[in-house]
């Protein structure tokens, strides 16, 4: 039997480790039921594929691209949008004290209101479709 196999060749480092840690490998490899070399090869691989996995992360923040400007457009009209939905909610609360109804009947006939009507006159011809009447099945037919 040939005792000279790689890993008794292989380079051998001399690590000094600080109090405690040497006394918990032994308990880390039982567990694992391998050697306390296996423990430290793989706490090893471990740091050295998260410093990997790390630089990626590093390298793909750095070639990050903010936002277009159609995007930040689309932001900053959404978010106007959101103030004015907010101001339309205060005065529906306040018209609501003042007509002495609950909000959320005002509210549900306010929307209602101002949706188009389900299906339209007879006379009506969408110019997208064709179709009489309210039929929604085009970009025509829908008003947003």
């Amino acid at each position: 039997m040939n005792s000279n196999y790689p890993s008794r060749t292989a380079d051998k480092f001399v690590v000094r480790l600080p109090d405690g840690l040497r006394d918990s490998i032994p308990g880390a490899a039982d567990y694992l039921d391998t050697s306390m070399n296996t423990v430290f090869v793989q706490a090893v691989r471990q740091y050295l594929d998260s410093q990997k996995r790390q630089q990626l992360l590093l390298d793909a923040l750095a070639h990050y691209r903010p936002a277009s400007p159609v995007v930040e457009g689309l932001q900053r009209d959404l978010t106007q949008r959101d103030e004015r939905i907010d101001q339309l909610e205060v005065l529906l609360h306040r018209w609501a004290d003042l007509l002495g109804v609950s909000a959320p009947d005002l509210r549900d006939e306010t929307l209602a209101a101002l949706k188009p009507t389900e299906s339209g006159t007879g006379e009506h011809i969408c110019p997208g479709c064709g179709t009489k009447g309210w039929t929604a099945n085009c970009d025509q037919c829908v008003p947003y």
